[in-house]
């Protein structure tokens, strides 16, 4: 065995043939998820078994035209390979065990997240992938010889097969156009799970648009923006930003388990029907704060123009930031006072990795002192790192393991369903008691200030139905757990009052349609900011008011 092998890297190979190779190697083992799901949407149409085997080899021979067009050159073919097999690794086992797809979203989502939230994916698992499938194949590529025809004869063979696969491809596609059609338009997402084309284009776009394209004209938000003063007391709110709630997993929301059991005797109203803007953080908080809504909105536009905490401080309200989730995607921007909670900031409180949202309650303390000698209006956002996966055991102290047995590891995948699903409410639970620690904070400043609180998550989750995990799907074919969020809404004693809303009519909207699309325009209504910029259409509270 080890003869053949030595064999087998001592001979030189002509540059076509491994192109076919590497190409073959590609498109079968590292498209798994591609072939997997092609095939079953084939194996329940009745299109015949021909098609059903020429329509993957067409995609095979296109893989190899565009391998031998762009990257079969001496200089390029190893390095721009061996990327592929490493980076190859990583989205194989990503696809397969987690169902990611690596649109453009999903591609921005990665660049920015940041080390530690990078890490929290490590697993055993992923590094036998790695190495495996990333770093064996690329040192064996490595050490391979290619045999390189002289510059002419090498290019015209290089045409030749071009021509070869291409005619290849043309003919099975206009023999089986209305098929291809047919499956196209009904599996929209299918181009974007064919590796490595996937994250190549998105990474091209990702860059193009972020780094490579024009900026656009900033677009100042509620020049006009003032405050209505009819409050005898300053106003206090705090937004609780969560992170990967689902809206289904809340026993406000009909969910059999107690996972609200720390604010059910606090006054919550809970909107049951509300959906997020997107299934990713780095695109639901811009759109959530911004008043572009989802059928309109690009991170592009949303980062050349203000948010509400922008017209806020124009408005004079004094605004704060306090991140536990690795960032705020550009909305603090241009808060003076924003605080981005290191992982090493306390000892009992965080680990080195990440730290316990109970550390934000500290930060609620003292912001609350800050603000005693002050005259203004204040709003404080709080990014929860709340339910955030795959270790969801990592984000609640050990006492808020109510839901046992617990899965206690970062590949998720290889977890019981039920003890997922188990570690994953332990996080509903632990989020809901930082909650009550917020709104008890709250409760000791109702006689000064007129105090709310809205807590809202940026999106939900998958936790294995149809072997699906984690999130950031394509909106358009995510299940609803990645897009049904919690939106929750305190009003301290005075607060109806003071603000003139109807609390109980508030109470009687709890099952009405909401979406991410609400929230810029309900909290300058909350926050008493009249500016043109704001949609009543678009308020939970306008239907509320009092005359």
């Amino acid at each position: 065995m080890k003869d053949v092998f030595y064999k087998f890297l001592n001979k030189s190979y002509h540059f076509l043939y491994v192109i076919i190779a590497l190409s073959l190697v590609f498109f079968t083992i590292y498209n798994q998820s591609f072939i997997k799901h092609i095939y079953n949407i084939l194996k329940d149409d009745d299109v015949g078994i021909l098609f059903k085997v020429l329509a993957p080899f067409a995609l095979f021979t296109l893989s190899t035209c565009i391998y031998l067009l762009l990257f079969s050159y001496k200089y390029l073919l190893k390095p721009f390979f061996i990327s592929l097999f490493l980076i190859g690794s990583i989205t194989l086992y990503m696809s397969l065990n987690y169902g990611v797809i690596f649109d453009t979203s999903m591609i921005k989502n990665v660049f920015e997240t940041n080390t530690h939230e990078a890490f929290s994916y490590l697993s055993l698992k992923l590094v036998i992938y790695f190495i495996g499938l990333g770093v064996i194949p690329s040192l064996i590529l490595y050490k391979v010889k290619i045999y390189y025809p002289k510059f002419i004869k090498s290019n015209i063979q290089r045409l030749l097969a071009l021509i070869f696969f291409f005619i290849l491809t043309i003919a099975i596609v206009i023999t089986y156009y209305q098929q291809f059609s047919f499956i196209g338009r009904k599996n929209n997402t299918l181009l974007k799970e064919i590796m490595p084309f996937s994250y190549l284009v998105s990474t091209t776009k990702y860059i193009n648009e972020k780094y490579l394209t024009k900026p656009l004209e900033y677009q100042y938000q509620g020049l006009d923006a003032k405050e209505i003063e009819t409050t005898t007391k300053r106003k206090l709110t705090f937004v609780i930003l969560g992170e990967t709630a689902r809206g289904d997993h809340m026993a406000y929301n009909g969910y059999e388990r107690d996972t609200n059991f720390y604010t059910k005797n606090l006054n919550l109203i809970s909107f049951k029907n509300v959906l997020s803007c997107a299934t990713a953080t780095a695109q639901s908080v811009p759109c959530m704060f911004t008043n572009l809504n989802k059928e309109n909105f690009s991170n592009r536009k949303a980062s050349f123009q203000d948010n509400v905490f922008d017209i806020m401080q124009r408005a004079k309200v004094n605004t704060a930031w306090f991140d536990n989730d690795g960032g705020c995607k550009g909305m603090c921007d241009r808060i003076k006072n924003t605080v981005n909670i290191a992982p090493n900031s306390s000892k009992t409180k965080c680990n080195g990795d990440s730290c316990f949202d109970s550390i934000l309650i500290d930060y609620a303390q003292n912001f609350l002192e800050s603000i005693k000698d002050t005259k203004e209006d204040n709003i404080a956002v709080f990014h929860l790192i709340g339910s955030h996966g795959p270790r969801y055991f990592e984000r609640y102290p050990e006492k808020f393991a109510k839901f046992l047995p617990e899965c206690r590891r970062a590949d998720v995948e290889n977890c019981n369903l039920n003890s997922l699903i188990n570690t994953y409410d332990n996080t509903i639970l632990y989020t809901d008691y930082i909650l009550s620690e917020f709104i008890k904070l709250l409760k000791t400043k109702e006689d000064e200030y007129v105090v709310s609180l809205i807590y809202i998550s940026d999106h939900g989750e998958s936790l294995g139905k149809n072997g699906m995990f984690l999130h950031g799907t394509p909106y358009s074919i995510a299940p609803i757990g990645q897009k049904h969020v919690p939106f929750m809404l305190y009003l301290g004693k005075d607060t109806p009052q003071e603000l003139k809303i109807d609390r109980a009519c508030l109470e009687k909207k709890i099952n009405e349609k909401l979406t991410h699309d609400n929230l810029f325009h309900s909290l300058l209504s909350l926050m008493q900011i009249d500016t043109k910029e704001y949609n009543k259409d678009l308020d939970i509270f306008t239907s509320c008011k009092l005359k």
